[in-house]
């Protein structure tokens, strides 16, 4: 898509007409005043004769400036269009090598549930707004999906001129086409009028837990984060400006079960990295090492969320991946309790599974009580969403977390926020965040999160 969006000096015209805007400036009396640059196109209107009095008012001239903008995907060569010195008016952005920026935006442009647009000033070949939709597969409401609008900012140069509000209306048309039944956001509070605009509504808040240095695949700071530097649109999704780096997800399953295709353990443990061996001359060797190169993506990523779950294994339950069998457990029964559900089918079911499990982003975990085989007394999610600022940094989002009413005092809650919070810090992401009532407020806070620099959560259903 490249819709030509016409604007001008007083501002980017949101109707697209490409109706130009009269801006008035006063050259002052005095001779040594600059006169308004001969490069401008511009036309007098009554211009006051020239006096040497000083009392004599300002001559006046009006004058028209169109400016050629396009909203687009993102693309590889934005990188050298003022990109990521965009991102730097959101948040901090890092130091990452170019060719990394590569690899992260192929990936991102190969995946269905994330989409980047950019506006780029086509006559200074400039990137000069910028906004993210993520989408998350669900259970609920008939096993829908919800858009996350993310790290929206717009240069400091055309704020409050209606290309924010322009690339908000894009992504929620991109949402909506993708089956979302609604669109989230994070804001800070002086931004919730621009949104309510939008077409959002005030909903809950957001809470953030931010990883210390150090910690297993763990990036971000744990405390003393600063204030967002949000724009127009006040960059949507709860993004942040904790400025450290992190660690990307290991890429070997050394010592760890190794699962054949269909999710059984093989008859042998990996013991070697994923990463080609330099110099191998056997050519038996070789072709092992590239086959164990060759391990899918989600077979790496079982290994690793099973050794993750492994610290929180307690006898009176038994912490694990949603699988396809629970369909016919009182999984959906216990999301009854959260929300509504709807009607899913087997099939819709296990394409879902099947999705997450093929998806290192994606991770469902149950608890199953051991006193009631089958039984599921808690569930949560945690997705893995790529961005471009801190170093190209990930970031969690905790969704759908509820504990069976019948079980509640035991702790699961809270067990079952650590369990998420784990995952996504093996999974490398800097920060984790969540979305709750006020009422839940204190519950988090001794689960270790804070209050967000973005806390207004607002919502546009569809």
């Amino acid at each position: 898509q490249n819709n030509n969006i016409m604007a001008t000096a007083g501002g980017v015209n949101a109707g697209g007409d490409g109706t130009s805007t009269t801006v008035a400036t006063a050259a002052a009396a005095n001779p040594a005043s600059p006169s308004p640059s001969p490069s401008l196109s511009s036309s007098s209107s009554n211009p006051a004769p020239a006096t040497s009095n000083n009392t004599t008012p300002a001559q006046v001239e009006e004058f028209e400036l169109t400016l050629a903008l396009a909203l687009r995907p993102l693309a590889s060569s934005d990188f050298e269009l003022n990109f990521t010195e965009l991102l730097a008016q959101l948040s901090d952005v890092g130091t990452v090598p170019a060719d990394f920026l590569q690899v992260r935006l192929s990936t991102i442009l190969a995946d269905p549930l994330q989409r980047m647009v950019v506006v780029e000033d086509v006559k200074l070949q400039r990137i000069v707004a910028s906004g993210t939709l993520v989408i998350e597969p669900k259970f609920i409401h008939s096993a829908g999906q919800a858009g996350h609008l993310e790290d929206l900012v717009v240069d400091h140069g055309l704020r409050g001129k209606g290309l924010g509000s322009r690339i908000v209306d894009v992504l929620k048309r991109y949402a909506r086409d993708a089956g979302c039944y609604k669109v989230i956001l994070d804001c800070a509070e002086r931004n919730v009028p621009f949104y309510q605009k939008c077409g959002f509504k005030r909903k809950e808040c957001c809470m953030a837990c931010y990883f210390a240095i150090g910690q297993k695949g763990g990036g971000g700071g744990g405390g003393g984060e600063k204030p967002d530097r949000d724009s127009e649109g006040g960059g949507g999704g709860g993004s942040d400006d904790q400025s450290k780096t992190h660690q990307e997800p290991a890429e070997s399953s050394e010592g760890a079960d190794v699962r054949d295709a269909d999710g059984s353990l093989s008859a042998r443990s990996s013991t070697s990295s994923l990463l080609p061996v330099e110099g191998h001359e056997d050519a038996a060797a070789a072709a092992a090492v590239a086959a164990e190169s060759a391990v899918e993506p989600w077979r790496r990523h079982l290994v690793c969320l099973a050794d993750t779950l492994a610290p929180f294994q307690k006898e009176d339950a038994v912490i694990r991946p949603l699988a396809t069998t629970d369909y016919s457990s009182n999984f959906f029964k216990l999301l009854g309790q959260l929300t509504d559900v709807g009607t899913v089918s087997e099939t819709v079911f296990r394409q879902r599974i099947e999705a997450a499990e093929a998806d290192p982003r994606q991770h469902i975990v149950v608890f199953e009580d051991t006193a009631t085989p089958g039984h599921i007394v808690a569930t949560g999610a945690v997705f893995i969403e790529q961005k471009f600022i801190h170093s190209a940094g990930l970031a969690g989002h905790i969704e759908d977390v509820v504990v069976d009413t019948t079980q509640r005092g035991r702790g699961l809650g809270r067990r079952i926020i650590q369990v998420l919070k784990a995952i996504a810090r093996d999974a490398g992401c800097y920060k984790v965040i969540l979305d709750c009532s006020h009422t839940n407020v204190p519950f988090y806070q001794k689960c270790g999160f804070t209050l967000s620099h973005s806390p207004v959560t607002m919502a546009h259903y569809f």
